[in-house]
């Protein structure tokens, strides 16, 4: 195990791992599952965009299968109900009758298609093979576990080539891959994998650009990746476009030594992008929608009118939250409801901040103080916009205008936000130590056992709290 790549290593382990984590975890038991199963299953049936009626918009589900999520959603906050095998058997082979269906709006019902092509595609995999195989109609259950196969592929091919791109800190990029969070969500459907893989390789890109000596231009293959990062971002989650903001310190002769092929480069991606952009917007500009009132703009308003006032509350709800924040980053579970014992998320903290600190003193290569500053800041702007985000949409509706707590945001949040707050951890001190720096290659060469460990104890985690 020790002489695997990294990028061996994390398939090896991801795929494992990740194939146990669909098994155990019973059906919409991750966060949103529900929503985001809808809408793969809208879009295996080939409707990749909602219709509106009386101005709902939204698709034509199945009665039973919202019957079926709904009874399992019931879990909710109920660690003493567990799922046996006899359920899990009935679930996946008893059929369903989808003749009667309901026009319904959810909430994931105008997300951008192509953050479900992947368990969309699962979908289709598994009605084309049970078809084959003598099954007629179908399981919810069943869909259910082709579309999270499917999408833990994605996350993983995603996050290899990651790890295979980028010239340095291949070991980090692996752990960051590996954490319980990530993987867990790449086993569930949620777009949260895909943002957190996708931000992986466009950080692999700028480091391959920056650091790799023979890449003497920027290929017009990763103009066209990064122009496609950008439009996933900018329509699934918006603020994590930060994630491109360190491309701006790829040197200008790599984008062909004057400014105007900068900016034409530039223009490749961000055009990519807004044709795109345009072209997944066109399809819901004709939807009639009920007009909803909420109070977000009051709460703009008053975040505008009271900036103090609102640090405070935004510094608070920091700092309260860090243990619920930081737990979240590693690994909460079910319908948030399943925790890792407090004991091993330190010790795996420890574990992976050794590994990130040991790869970037072997690193050598040198991140500039400016691109510290600015990726740093980048990451940080993105932490208040998800706070900020969720205090106007989200605080303003529960709580009501001017509320003294944030609510809504979790930990598996912040996961995208690590490779741009990593590069703190570069530093010259522990270079400079003949003992500190083979004290670091220990630590490197046993890395692998800090995911593999931390993943069987959630493992673990999760069989005691649904099957125990």
């Amino acid at each position: 195990m020790l002489k695997l790549s990294p990028a061996k290593f994390f398939v090896y382990c991801a795929l494992i791992f990740g194939i146990l984590l669909i098994t155990i975890i019973p059906p919409f038991q991750s966060p949103d599952e529900d929503s985001h199963f809808k809408r793969a299953y809208v879009v295996s049936r080939g409707q990749f965009y909602p219709t509106s009626r009386d101005g709902v918009v939204g698709y034509e589900i199945p009665n039973e299968m919202n019957k079926y999520i709904h009874e399992k959603l019931t879990y909710i906050g109920n660690r003493d109900r567990k799922y046996s095998y006899s359920e899990e058997i009935l679930d996946d082979r008893v059929p369903v009758d989808y003749s009667e269906v309901t026009f319904q709006n959810f909430s994931t019902a105008e997300a951008n298609p192509i953050a479900y092509l992947a368990p969309a595609t699962g979908i289709v995999f598994a009605k084309i093979t049970t078809k084959i195989i003598g099954m007629s109609n179908i399981s919810v259950a069943m869909m259910l576990q082709f579309a999270r196969f499917f999408s833990l592929l994605l996350y993983i091919v995603l996050v290899y080539f990651a790890i295979k791109i980028t010239p340095i800190l291949k070991k980090t990029f692996c752990v960051i891959g590996l954490l319980p969070m990530s993987l867990a969500l790449a086993a569930a459907i949620s777009y949260d994998s895909v943002i957190t893989a996708l931000v992986l390789l466009c950080t692999a890109i700028i480091f391959k650009l920056l650091f790799d000596k023979d890449v003497k231009t920027v290929p017009r293959k990763y103009l066209v990746i990064l122009g496609v990062i950008l439009f996933v971002l900018l329509t699934v989650k918006t603020i994590y476009v930060t994630a491109l903001i360190p491309l701006i310190f790829v040197p200008k002769e790599k984008w062909g030594g004057k400014i105007r092929h900068v900016i034409k480069c530039f223009s490749i991606i961000i055009g990519i992008a807004g044709i795109l952009y345009i072209i997944n917007k066109i399809p819901l500009l004709g939807l009639q929608r009920n007009v909803v009132q909420n109070n977000s703009g009051e709460q703009l308003q008053y975040v505008i009118h009271n900036p103090l006032t609102y640090a405070k509350i935004l510094l608070k709800t920091m700092w309260t939250g860090r243990n619920f924040y930081f737990s979240g980053i590693i690994g909460t579970f079910g319908l948030i409801d399943t925790y890792i014992p407090t004991v091993y998320i330190i010790m795996y903290a420890i574990g992976v901040l050794a590994v990130a600190v040991s790869d970037f003193s072997l690193c050598t290569e040198k991140f500039s103080w400016k691109y510290k500053c600015v990726s740093t800041l980048a990451g940080i702007a993105t932490v208040g916009a998800v706070f900020t985000g969720m205090y106007i949409l989200w605080t303003g509706m529960e709580l009501g205008v001017g509320a003294e707590t944030i609510t809504g945001v979790q930990g598996r949040y912040f996961i995208p936000v690590i490779p741009l707050i990593m590069v703190l951890l570069s530093n010259k001190l522990l270079k400079k130590s003949e003992k500190i720096q083979n004290i670091m290659e220990k630590i490197l060469n046993n890395s692998y056992f800090v995911p593999s460990m931390m993943l069987s104890i959630s493992l673990v985690t999760i069989f005691l709290r649904y099957w125990c």
